[in-house]
């Protein structure tokens, strides 16, 4: 399962309240990669993407190879497209092989509304207007690619991490 939407929406502090209550996850790549530095998103996209794309992909496979069941991923795949439709560079060859490999390891997308109010993280470089309109990308990226997200309220962490526990149940 994946957790997606627009950057400050709460899917990390999701995440941690997940794994609080025993779920396997996987942490997203790019806050990493932003924090090492050298790789500026504005400015070389698409590098930034690829390196992104290949620690969120090797961190997802480990955690596959460790578990049986439902593993949740702070993003996925998914939302390489949605952040390279932003910066209006094509997905590169890797990611749509890998995107196509992928079909069955997401059982759901979660769409993790945004906050009433805008709040960076000190890490991401977004504005409000800039994060609304990755919000869409990446939900009709997921869409697109066969996999409509569940839009989850932007309600406090813990309702949020008993609806995400419901649907995990299911899956």
């Amino acid at each position: 399962m994946a957790l997606t939407g627009g950057p400050c929406s709460g899917k990390t502090t999701l995440l941690r309240a997940l794994a609080r209550r025993g779920w396997p996850t996987v942490r997203e790549a790019a806050t990493d990669v932003l924090r090492a530095g050298g790789l500026d998103p504005r400015r070389a996209p698409l590098e930034f993407q690829r390196e992104v794309f290949r620690r969120q992909l090797r961190r997802e496979r480990e955690a596959l190879r460790r578990r049986e069941g439902p593993v949740v991923c702070d993003r996925g795949l998914g939302d390489h497209f949605g952040y390279l439709a932003f910066h209006g560079v094509a997905p590169f060859p890797a990611l749509a092989r890998a995107w196509s490999a992928a079909r069955g390891r997401y059982a759901a997308a979660i769409l993790c509304e945004p906050a009433p109010e805008f709040r960076t993280d000190g890490v991401r470089y977004e504005s409000p207007g800039e994060a609304a309109r990755l919000h869409g990308l990446l939900r009709d990226a997921w869409a697109s690619g066969g996999l409509v997200p569940v839009p989850l309220p932007w309600v406090p962490v813990e309702e949020r991490a008993e609806a995400v526990e419901r649907i995990l149940r299911r899956l």
